[in-house]
């Protein structure tokens, strides 16, 4: 089998990140749409001068 099955798709989140995707699952006859983030350093998160260190 090649893929995935019909009813999972991967949904790209452009803008975000690079690569950075949602996974969709249609259940009884409804698209759900799974999305995460995570962050590993606390200054990304700061509102008035958001940083990241490198790599």
């Amino acid at each position: 089998m090649n893929g995935l099955p019909p009813d999972i798709a991967l949904v790209p989140l452009v803008g975000h990140m690079h690569g950075h995707a949602g996974v969709a699952i249609k259940s009884q006859g409804l698209w759900l749409l799974q999305t995460g983030d995570a962050y590993f350093f606390r200054e990304e998160m700061n509102l008035d001068k958001p940083w990241c260190a490198a790599g």
